[in-house]
């Protein structure tokens, strides 16, 4: 029951459309420093009346809809605006901890600890990964961490033969992590480490 689903990173808007389709009555932004990909993806979208584009950086976007109060109580953010040389993920997640009580973060790309299967972004001497992203959240917050564990079956299908990584992080939202267990789904494809971010939570 997210009030908004905020996306850094929009590309060509093809992720963007899938969130539409699966959430049509959840306000959706999104947004993409690159001027022909946001052209491009705001032609795309225009059909979905819950999307609302925005061009130019993922911090300034972000700290946008917060000064606006437009993201609600609950929002769940998909952060996915690294690449090349632009790498905005630390400051994305110190504006999101800072400023955000509650939050649901997920990270594309992600290095996912303790298990090498899945693959990840890296760019110089930067991973995507939890020791690039955890000095940057603020201390003040409780954090739970929900990892993919598929089985290998998932990785032998020759229709996924890059699988790259993912965190859910729960800010301050445990309750919903919890509830979330629950689920059939979420026992088989997925397992809580939260204890990784314990080192911040201290």
């Amino acid at each position: 029951k997210a009030t908004s689903i905020i996306e850094t990173g929009t590309f060509r808007g093809y992720s963007t459309s899938f969130i539409a389709e699966n959430f049509p009555n959840t306000p959706i932004y999104t947004g993409e420093i690159n001027g022909e990909f946001y052209r491009q993806s705001k032609e795309y979208l225009k059909k979905y009346k819950n999307i609302t584009t925005y061009n130019g950086s993922s911090p300034d976007f972000l700290n946008y809809l917060i000064k606006n109060d437009l993201l609600g109580e609950r929002p769940v953010f998909f952060l996915d605006a690294h690449w090349l040389d632009n790498w905005p993920l630390e400051e994305e997640m110190k504006i999101i901890t800072d400023k955000k009580k509650y939050a649901i973060i997920i990270i594309d790309d992600f290095k996912v600890p303790e298990d090498d299967r899945f693959k990840f972004d890296a760019y110089g001497n930067k991973e995507c990964s939890l020791e690039l992203i955890l000095p940057k959240m603020n201390k003040k917050n409780r954090y739970n961490l929900l990892l993919p564990n598929y089985g290998t079956e998932i990785f032998k299908r020759t229709d996924h033969p890059d699988l790259t990584g993912y965190p859910i992080i729960f800010q301050n939202s445990k309750k919903i992590l919890e509830s979330l267990k629950e689920n059939e789904f979420v026992k088989k494809y997925f397992i809580d480490k939260s204890y990784l971010l314990n080192n911040i939570c201290s």
